[in-house]
């Protein structure tokens, strides 16, 4: 800042220094406010929120544990579902532990088996409904071979 040599100038300064204190003291208020409000534990739980929704790792993590504890719960019900037994009952929980790691550690290969099975119940599907169909239009079939095929007009 210059040397003030008069009163004038000496109140102008001053006016001056006061209107900057004030407007960064505005700034600081409103930035206290900001960081604040960041560290309001609801606002730290949205922003994990939103950076787990953004973060694909994170996301199959997430599901493939979920899976994983699922599956594991799963198997755990089914298995004691026969009996109540303490044995039993602590057999069903290591099951469940082992189920639980395997499906969440290796989640392709609980993919693939999945899709092999989908693919299994779709060639079933598709058998019983080429058979509907052959019965539908009189297609004999013995021993696999085709007796006789019918005219079909349409």
């Amino acid at each position: 800042m210059q040397k003030v040599h008069s009163a004038e100038t000496l109140r102008a300064a001053i006016v001056a220094l006061e209107n900057k204190q004030r407007e960064e003291g505005q700034l600081l208020k409103t930035e206290f406010n900001l960081a604040y409000d960041s560290l309001k534990p609801i606002n730290l739980i949205i922003g994990l929120v939103k950076e787990v929704g953004e973060s694909e790792e994170i996301k199959n993590s997430l599901v493939n544990t979920s899976v994983g504890l699922g599956a594991g719960l799963l198997t755990r019900k089914i298995f004691e579902s026969t009996s109540r037994s303490p044995f039993k009952r602590m057999i069903g929980t290591a099951l469940q532990y082992g189920v639980t790691n395997t499906v969440s550690h290796h989640p392709e290969v609980v993919k693939m088996v999945g899709n092999g099975i989908s693919a299994l119940f779709s060639l079933i599907l598709a058998h019983r409904a080429k058979k509907r169909l052959a019965k539908k239009v009189g297609l004999e079939k013995t021993n696999g071979v085709v007796h006789a095929w019918p005219d079909i007009v349409e």
